[in-house]
């Protein structure tokens, strides 16, 4: 019997010793029993007995868990207590589901027994995607199910079979392994520069279900060019799902503002003009956010944001927006309703997304204002479509009473556009403008209209633009002038310079401006098509009332350079007649040129011939030239007058209040009989042929003559017959009768008279006639003394029937 108990022993002990010695595989063999149900896996073990058989020391052990990884180093395990000294958890990045995956999460339900040691980790290093370094902790559990962390996070664990809940602090080392975690993302939307002063966690989760609370305060900017924006959020989020998929947010306790920084490029440029809108913060209020995790997307029912003081309303409004985190997708229908004291009121509302923002707009609004700038409320309609990559259209037109640019200002202004941009910035723009009033402090335009196609390339390296405008003015008034019905057709193409072509038409005259505005040049030609002179008498009539073109064309071109201020120019005057009080010029012919450097007007000696002026005495075949010399004159005159002929050096017809040197007129060949027809007297004939140098001065009061002469070159012969007159003289006279008596019959030998003129008309001449009575055989020496206002005499002919027909005839076949 001893012997088959101590044999019995003896295998029971070897058996044991080999059990001891073959721990480590019977370990394996045994947990792979009870861990393949769960996917789980015994990776490596360590472990022997400690002091005394209730004590089992762990050296090392690793567990798998799909691809999550637990590994434990130097542990005590006791019937009272698990003491680890290190444990090292891996957590893999959780794949996101398919829709064709069925599988649901399931209610907790652990297994938990009512007594087992209590667990101490002395350090747990916890690896994960969503921080950049292991985040370390220690783990306590002072009573069964009840954990106490300290470390990266704080706080206590309490599980149940069916929930756990937990209460959690992020202390700062953490946060910020969070931040730069998730830095790439918020990147993406342009927002950088975060910072987590708090993040902690509070909730219970069933395995299904969540219900969690997080309290948060965080900041950041979003930079959005040319006006970064910091944001602000501080509060709690309650964070709910009913099937670990979709996530529900309550974000009622928490408050976010928003506030442009000082570096806003707009501070300096909209601060004078919307104040409102830039201090201050703004608020935004999150309704219902939703998050699905199977499908890395954010919606909510509403976001508002909002700005609201005693002088400003603002808010924007957007409608179901959604945005996926993975792909920075986001989609919404917003509406943006604004109402300033200094801007007014505006509504903008349509559709956005990542890509491109749309809608339509609506309101009254006060433009920006300068120091000589004032605009009375704007209002505006319109759509608008953008493209985030760079392509835009727009449509819209803009309406105010009142537009002041000093020196310019327009009334009942409105402005058509529709222009689309392209994402290489090809431009496609129609625009219309309409002004019942533009003026400047000069020029006043009404019903003005404009009409404009623009075709620009503004892409890297190209730099081209073709402008095609139509200009309508219902009329033009000035100081001295008033047009109606003028059109201006344009076309402009810019490049390495801006060349124009400008076609302006008025009545039946046009006139073609062409330019080209270089960096250092501006060459411009202008040229007058052969125009009717009758055509432009309108204007004629403005700027001299006394003024009458009757017939003829002109033409003038003129080409130079604006910027160097050179220019030559030529005037082509063709058959014209001119009515000037009552002063007519026919078949007046001309062609002057000449050049204006630097404000400096030039005029070559230029030939011209009229084949009539009347002006008192007929002048025709008139023939000589004009110039200028800092002054207009004329030169080398010569006409047929009275059967002879005049002619004159050189007269200053401009600078008039410069003393200048008489200018000598020369009469010959005149004819006695024509002369005295200038005003017939009944019953008095003279012959004989008269000539005359006349010192002629031109001034601002008129002309006069100092000095003149007038002489006979050739015998001649007067006769004086029952003229009332001169009759009624030699009885009045009765001493005289027998001398005057002999110019009755008179061969006249010799006639000289000396002449003086002044500005206000009056002539003064002392005429000395000689000659012999045939028929008494008797001398004759008369010397004769007259006065006379000759402006007088000279308009009465002037007015004559003869001229006055004529020019009404002239009216009658132009029309």
């Amino acid at each position: 019997m001893l012997r088959k108990l101590l044999i019995g022993l003896a295998v029971i002990g070897l058996t044991l010793a080999t059990a001891y010695l073959f721990r480590i595989e019977l370990t394996f063999m045994v947990a792979k029993q009870y861990l393949d149900a769960d996917e789980a896996e015994l990776t490596c073990a360590d472990w022997q007995w400690g002091s005394g058989l209730t004590t089992i020391t762990v050296n090392k052990l690793c567990v798998g868990y799909r691809q999550h990884r637990l590994v434990i180093k130097q542990a005590r395990i006791t019937p009272q207590h698990i003491d680890i000294e290190k444990a090292a958890l891996t957590l893999a990045k959780q794949q996101t589901q398919s829709s064709s995956d069925t599988g649901k999460p399931q209610a907790l339900n652990l297994p938990l027994t009512d007594s087992r040691p209590l667990v101490t980790i002395e350090s747990l290093s916890v690896y994960t995607p969503y921080a950049t370094a292991p985040v370390r902790m220690t783990v306590n559990e002072p009573q069964l199910n009840q954990w106490v962390l300290n470390g990266d996070i704080a706080g206590d664990i309490a599980i149940t079979s069916q929930h756990i809940d937990y209460e959690l602090h992020a202390n700062q080392a953490l946060r910020a392994q969070l931040m730069a975690v998730a830095e790439p993302s918020l990147m993406r939307f342009n927002i950088s520069q975060w910072a987590l002063p708090e993040l902690q966690v509070q909730g219970r989760y069933y395995g299904n279900r969540i219900d969690n609370q997080i309290t948060i305060a965080s900041q950041a900017t979003w930079q959005h060019t040319p006006c970064p924006v910091q944001v602000s959020s501080q509060g709690r989020i309650e964070v709910r799902s009913k099937n670990m998929r979709r996530f529900s947010l309550d974000t009622s306790a928490l408050t976010t503002h928003l506030r442009a920084q000082a570096q806003c490029d707009y501070q300096a440029s909209l601060k004078p003009y919307f104040p409102e809108l830039l201090k201050g913060s703004w608020q935004l209020t999150l309704a219902e956010p939703r998050v699905s995790i199977d499908k890395s997307e954010v919606e909510l029912t509403q976001v508002l944001l909002t700005h609201n003081s005693e002088q400003t309303k603002v808010g924007v409004r957007l409608e179901a927006p959604r945005a996926n985190w993975r792909t920075a997708q986001v989609a919404a229908e917003y509406a943006l309703q604004l109402e300033t004291q200094s801007l007014g009121r505006l509504s903008v509302s349509g559709q956005a997304t990542e890509q491109r923002i749309s809608g339509a707009f609506k309101g009254q609004v006060a433009a920006p204002v300068g120091e000589n700038v004032h605009v009375a409320p704007v209002s505006a309609t319109g759509e608008f479509d953008h493209n985030f990559a760079g392509a835009t259209a727009l449509h819209g037109q803009l309406k105010t009473a009142q537009l002041t640019m000093a020196p310019y200002s327009g009334e009942q202004v409105a402005v058509t556009v529709d222009a689309t941009i392209s994402a290489d910035n090809s431009i496609s723009a129609r625009l219309e403008t309409v002004a019942a009033v533009a003026a400047s402090a000069d020029i006043k335009l009404l019903d003005v209209e404009q009409n404009y196609q623009v075709q620009a390339d503004l892409g890297a390296g190209r730099r081209s633009a073709q402008v095609e405008v139509q200009s309508r003015i219902g009329q033009l008034d000035s100081a001295q002038l008033r047009l109606s019905e003028l059109s201006v057709d344009s076309r402009v193409d810019i490049a390495r310079s801006i060349d124009g072509e400008h076609l302006i038409s008025w009545q039946q005259a046009q006139a073609l401006v062409k330019h080209s505005w270089q960096e250092t040049a501006f060459p411009i030609t202008v040229v007058l098509p052969p125009t009717p002179l009758p055509s432009l008498q309108a204007i004629a009539s403005q700027l001299a009332p006394e003024l009458s073109l009757t017939a003829g064309t002109l033409s003038a071109q003129l080409h130079g350079d604006a910027r160097l201020k050179r220019m030559q120019w030529q005037l082509e005057v063709d058959d014209a007649s001119v009515l000037y009080q009552s002063y007519l010029a026919e078949n007046i012919d001309t062609s002057p040129q000449g050049q204006w450097n630097s404000g400096q007007l030039q005029l070559d000696d230029t030939s011209f011939t009229i084949s009539q002026l009347r002006a008192g005495p007929v002048l025709s075949q008139v023939q000589g030239l004009w110039g200028y010399d800092q002054d207009a004159y004329l030169k080398e005159v010569q006409a047929e007058v009275l059967g002879g002929t005049l002619s004159l050096d050189k007269l200053y017809v401009t600078g008039l209040t410069k003393r200048r040197a008489p200018t000598l007129v020369e009469i010959a060949q005149i004819n006695a009989q024509s002369l005295l027809a200038l005003e017939p007297q009944q019953g008095i004939e003279i012959t004989g042929v008269l000539a005359a140098k006349l010192p002629i001065r031109l001034e601002e009061q008129g002309v006069s003559v100092e000095n003149g002469r007038i002489y006979s070159q050739a015998p001649g012969k007067l006769t004086i017959k029952d003229n009332a007159a001169f009759d009624a003289v030699k009885v009045q006279q009765e001493e005289l009768g027998p001398m005057l008596g002999m110019l009755e019959n008179l061969d006249i030998n010799s006639i000289n008279a000396d002449v003086d003129l002044k500005t206000d008309g009056w002539l003064t001449m002392a005429m000395q006639l000689k000659g012999e009575n045939p028929e008494h055989q008797q001398a004759v020496n008369f010397n004769y003394n007259h006065q006379e206002n000759i402006y007088t005499l000279f308009k009465a002919l002037r007015l004559s029937d003869e001229i006055t027909k004529k020019v009404e005839q002239e009216y009658q076949a132009k029309e």
